[in-house]
């Protein structure tokens, strides 16, 4: 897995969750 593709999952899970 590379860190922009981490990076990328991450920022999906935090706007989900700052929704």
């Amino acid at each position: 897995m590379t860190a922009s593709r981490l990076y990328v999952y991450h920022n999906c899970l935090a706007s989900s969750l700052a929704r």
